[in-house]
């Protein structure tokens, strides 16, 4: 997704950016996204139409122990603190290509704030907040990608499973003032 898409190769084959965090996937996640975060992300997404728009998400990845002993091992929480607007070198009403330079901008400027890229989001111009093949093909196992529905503004996260063979809707949580 956001690096040569589609590649169809396997994320080190691609030469993707490594994660500090476990490969393993979490039994849960949440994903908290400030109103504006999501603002910027549909008035991008509307902007782009009808081609996909991407860009990546910065925040911190932090683990929790479950609420309940009957819940998941381990929970994630995902806190989007900004969204980095990319430019879709491959512009597509059904694909989006991140420029590698763009990636690593990413990877400098939250380093820089003491944050990290934790996602990325896209559009759909046309069709449902849904994961496509080609996003499937395309996915990273540790990120959270975010994605709109450019026509009604909904947007939906998702991960991809542990054993890459789908995706995981990750609880979205908006917050905030100003776009939700």
């Amino acid at each position: 997704m956001p690096e040569s898409r589609p590649t169809g190769e396997a994320p080190e084959a691609a030469g993707s950016p490594r994660s500090p965090r476990s490969p393993r996937s979490p039994a849960s996640r949440r994903v908290h996204l400030p109103s504006a975060a999501l603002a910027a992300i549909r008035r991008q997404a509307g902007a782009a139409a009808p081609a996909e728009c991407c860009g990546a998400l910065i925040g911190l990845l932090t683990e929790r122990p479950p609420s309940s002993s009957s819940g998941p091992l381990t929970c994630e929480e995902m806190r989007v603190a900004r969204v980095r607007p990319a430019r879709n070198v491959a512009p597509s009403p059904t694909r989006y290509e991140v420029a590698p330079e763009e990636i690593a901008a990413a990877e400098v400027e939250a380093a820089e704030i003491g944050l990290e890229v934790v996602g990325y989001y896209h559009s759909h111009p046309a069709s449902p907040p849904v994961p496509s093949p080609t996003d499937l093909e395309a996915a990273w196992p540790w990120y959270s990608y975010l994605i709109v529905d450019a026509r009604t503004g909904e947007l939906r996260a998702w991960r991809l499973a542990e054993d890459r063979s789908a995706f995981v809707e990750d609880d979205l949580r908006v917050f905030g003032d100003g776009g939700a």
